[in-house]
């Protein structure tokens, strides 16, 4: 479903079908992108963010199944939690990015490049938040395994956030340069036509 944001990226067009029947149908006309780095790069992105993805999601949903007494701490607990959003939303970057083929639409450009960002700094802010207050709850004394493993968990998902942020010259984009529509014709006397 296209936002509201792009709507006026597309128009309508009426084609015949194969029944020779009259059928409008919604054709992007908006600006195309393609990214500024080397195919090569672009590709190793592609192979790398699946597997970042995966890693976050082992990171972030491990703390939650352990019964270790910093989770039921809120300052532990409540940003490992929240950590699920910018997981998801890192996700379907990669699942766009993965299924991009140059040229993008504005809308494919933004859920690559602007969700990568964004949801790469939230889920940084949230990991340090959460081993802040892990270090809180161990400097406490009687921390168990479990505690260690979840501030080590949550060291491991602020390092994935930070290679997913660098990612981010990897995927810029720039807008191809419309065509031109008709070349001028030339003057006949072969100077300058105007």
């Amino acid at each position: 479903m296209r936002g509201r944001r792009y709507t006026g990226d597309y128009g309508l067009e009426n084609v015949l079908d194969a029944k020779g029947r009259m059928r409008t149908r919604s054709v992007y006309r908006g600006p195309l992108f393609v990214f500024t780095a080397p195919p090569e790069a672009v590709e190793r992105e592609k192979r790398l963010c699946p597997v970042l993805a995966a890693l976050i999601f082992i990171a972030v949903f491990v703390p939650l199944c352990l019964r270790a007494d910093s989770m039921h701490l809120w300052y532990v607990s409540v940003p490992i939690v929240l950590s699920l959003l910018p997981f998801w939303m890192l996700a379907t970057a990669c699942a766009a990015l993965i299924g991009a083929k140059p040229p993008v639409t504005r809308e494919q450009k933004d859920k690559i490049h602007e969700r990568v960002v964004l949801w790469s700094l939230v889920l940084m802010f949230l990991s340090l938040f959460a081993l802040v207050g892990q270090i809180v709850h161990l400097s406490g004394g009687a921390a168990s395994a479990e505690d260690w493993i979840i501030g080590a968990l949550s060291a491991v998902t602020f390092v994935l956030a930070l290679l997913f942020f660098r990612q981010k010259d990897a995927l810029l984009m720039e807008e191809l340069p419309p065509e031109e529509k008709e070349d001028p014709a030339p003057a006949e006397d072969g100077g300058d036509p105007t």
